[in-house]
């Protein structure tokens, strides 16, 4: 717990942090955001900022997964608003969710310019680590249920589902390499292959 600030305290400059970074990350990117820029608007001296994060990219990082957060509980509650969940809804769902994106500055940022290396590569690995162990648990309930209905292989591994989910919103990184023109309908093919795969028939 920081030292120096009471709870209430704490709370408040977490909060203009917060604000900070999602106004100055999302207009000027993380390369031209200084500690300075942020601390001066929750006014606070630079040395207070290590207090609350241990690096601007992990403030980024945290403010990246408040924002996927939201967009995987908006996913889950179309998935069970469905009376029935078949490979088709699985795929339009996925889309769905990567369009999404663009409502997201720092999402949108990250994935469309450099910035991702540059907060991946200051990020301790063991924060990367928990990240990905958190997308499974918050995909473990639906697949899980999925198999106990017996509409999916039981066998199936849900850190692979995972995965293949993180890799197809990884391809907006790619756009470019992929080629612009068919950038859209590589990302319909491979959302309907990695709905069709968790929905193989059962045997």
């Amino acid at each position: 717990m920081p030292s120096g600030f009471n709870k209430e305290e704490q709370e408040h400059i977490k909060e203009k942090l917060q604000e900070a970074g999602r106004r100055l990350f999302g207009s000027v990117g993380l390369k031209k955001t200084s500690i300075k820029d942020l601390t001066e608007y929750a006014g606070i001296a630079q040395g207070s900022f290590y207090k609350f994060y241990d690096s601007k990219e992990v403030l980024y990082f945290r403010l990246l997964e408040k924002d996927e957060e939201e967009i995987k509980q908006a996913l889950m509650i179309k998935f069970a608003s469905e009376k029935t969940m078949d490979e088709s809804v699985l795929a339009e769902g996925l889309i769905e969710s990567i369009k999404q994106v663009e409502q997201y500055p720092l999402i949108r940022r990250l994935y469309t310019t450099d910035e991702y290396e540059k907060v991946v590569r200051k990020l301790p690995k063991e924060l990367l680590e928990e990240h990905g162990k958190e997308d499974t648990v918050s995909l473990a309930p639906l697949l899980d249920q999925l198999k106990m209905e017996g509409k999916i292989d039981s066998q199936l591994s849900n850190d692979v589902v995972s995965g293949a989910l993180r890799a197809l919103f990884l391809m907006m990184i790619h756009k470019k390499e992929i080629g612009e023109e068919v950038y859209e309908d590589s990302l319909y093919f491979l959302a309907e292959a990695v709905a069709m795969r968790v929905f193989k028939e059962v045997k």
